[in-house]
């Protein structure tokens, strides 16, 4: 079955699970590495398609790990 595709006020895709698989999964240390690595090379869209996480997640982890003194 094909989920169909929608978006949020913001253009954000909604949490769709043939793109977001890991939605519900706690952060990996990997993860948290990965996007330090490639945030400001790939951005947030393609962030959120690596990660399999919804947009908004993915920029809510930069903020939480900017605000612990990470830099990107």
């Amino acid at each position: 079955m094909e989920a169909s595709i929608k978006y949020n006020k913001k253009g954000q895709m909604e949490y769709n699970p043939e793109f977001h698989g890991k939605q519900h999964e706690k952060w990996t240390w990997e993860e948290d590495l990965y996007l330090m690595e490639y945030y400001k090379i790939d951005g947030l869209i393609m962030m959120s398609y690596a990660l399999e996480k919804k947009e908004s997640t993915v920029y809510g982890r930069v903020w939480y790990l900017r605000s612990l003194g990470f830099e990107f």
